[in-house]
């Protein structure tokens, strides 16, 4: 690290028992980061447009996580803390947007316009799934789209192993890996949120 920094300054919302990254400027130019837990060790340089960046990136990752994201205070990475919690779903998100994407781009299986499968439209079993994704994707669901989903979960277990045409059976199993991927992010942000809120 080059430059002598200014006092390190870190989140109002650390304390003593939840520490943060702390932030430095270097120079007019340049900022540094460090983990206020192990200040002796190596500590990241910056130029201010990456510096930007990185305060752009973070705000939109929290934008995206809604209520999730809020109220979590970063601590050292050990397991069951908050903020590796918020990592992890952070990364699950990340995952689900691109199965959202595939299954965007995925074609309809031909004959199942119309067909139910153990009483279930087909049809409206894809666009619920979907709409599921695409709203866990974009932020928490209220309590009763939550309970939609785990019911979701439900129904698919009836009818996957119902399916014996073999490009509908792939086109559902992938559905459904979305609708459960869906399910994992939003247990773990009523998880987090239920753990900063006994803080």
């Amino acid at each position: 690290m080059t430059g002598q920094p200014e006092a390190w300054r870190k989140s109002s919302h650390s304390d003593e028992e939840f520490n943060c990254v702390e932030v430095t400027r270097l120079t007019s130019t340049s900022m540094a980061i460090r983990d206020s837990t192990a200040p002796n060790e190596p500590v990241l340089t910056l130029n201010q447009d990456d510096w930007s960046s990185l305060r752009t990136m973070l705000s939109q990752c929290c934008d995206r996580v809604g209520a999730a994201g809020r109220g979590l205070r970063t601590g050292p990475s050990k397991p069951g803390s908050s903020w590796q919690t918020f990592r992890m779903s952070e990364e699950k998100v990340d995952a689900l947007t691109r199965m959202v994407i595939e299954h965007r781009a995925m074609p309809f299986p031909p004959g199942f316009r119309g067909l139910d499968v153990e009483d279930q439209d087909m049809v409206m079993l894809d666009a619920d799934a979907h709409g599921y994704a695409d709203s866990v994707v974009k932020g928490p669901l209220d309590e009763m789209r939550r309970v939609g989903l785990t019911r979701l979960m439900d129904v698919f277990e009836v009818v996957l192993p119902a399916i014996d045409d073999e490009y509908a059976a792939r086109y559902y199993t992938h559905v459904r890996d979305m609708a459960a991927l869906a399910a994992e992010i939003e247990a773990a942000r009523v998880s987090a949120l239920g753990s900063a809120g006994r803080r």
